[in-house]
């Protein structure tokens, strides 16, 4: 679930702490390390996950998930298998695909979803909302 609103990568979910949570504005702090530095970014998210978060507790890393990255990965193949997902859209990456196209779908400016996804490039951003198949339709059906 916290892959799917925060459109975060699977190594920034587990990197993820206690102190990366802010209910009261409803934000989490990403770290990333895709970069040549260590960048933070603030990605906003419902409250229910943030509470479900700190509900869940954190491990004795200080961390909210005391795993690796190939085992993460596993979990969500494995979940997105069981919910009838299946191919590159049942994949962790296909759930932060899935975070940049429903955005745009509710017209969240370009700019905002590029802070969000972590991108320092817009055009890295155009990769996430390539839109095709039902998703190309539903934005054929708006514009009409």
């Amino acid at each position: 679930m916290f892959l799917t609103y925060s459109g975060c990568r699977i190594s920034e979910a587990l990197m993820l702490e206690e102190e990366h949570l802010s209910l009261e504005d409803g934000m989490v702090t990403l770290k990333t390390l895709k970069r040549r530095r260590v960048v933070y970014r603030r990605v906003p998210v419902p409250g229910d996950i943030i509470r479900m978060l700190l509900d869940m507790g954190v491990c004795e890393n200080g961390r909210f998930w005391d795993c690796n990255r190939v085992t993460a990965w596993r979990w969500v193949r494995n979940a997105m298998t069981q919910a009838g997902v299946r191919g590159p859209m049942g994949t962790c990456k296909g759930l932060r695909h899935a975070f940049g196209i429903r955005a745009a779908s509710r017209n969240v400016p370009p700019n905002l979803i590029q802070r969000w996804m972590g991108h320092a490039s817009q055009t890295t951003t155009a990769i996430y909302l390539d839109a095709v198949g039902p998703e190309e339709r539903r934005f054929a059906e708006r514009m009409w």
